[in-house]
């Protein structure tokens, strides 16, 4: 609290001009697909997940590319 003197919060989606800066919540059918291997290549950023446009989104999609690429390893 010593070092905190003001806040400041965005609503992106109200901000002028930006709204093609963020990507939007991919289709949940295409979230499914995205989410899969296709052979050896594997999507974990936050465009392949339900938070876009987030850090948490990167790493939600992150953390499930490391569990596939794990579960694909421990069957091996």
């Amino acid at each position: 609290r010593e070092k905190f003197e003001s806040a400041y919060a965005v609503w992106w989606d109200k901000a002028p001009y930006i709204s093609e800066a963020y990507g939007r919540r991919p289709a949940d059918s295409l979230l499914v697909e995205l989410s899969k291997p296709g052979g050896r290549i594997y999507i974990g950023c936050a465009g392949a997940s339900g938070r876009p446009a987030w850090l948490e989104g990167g790493i939600k999609s992150a953390w499930r590319t490391i569990e596939l690429l794990h579960d694909l390893a421990m069957r091996a």
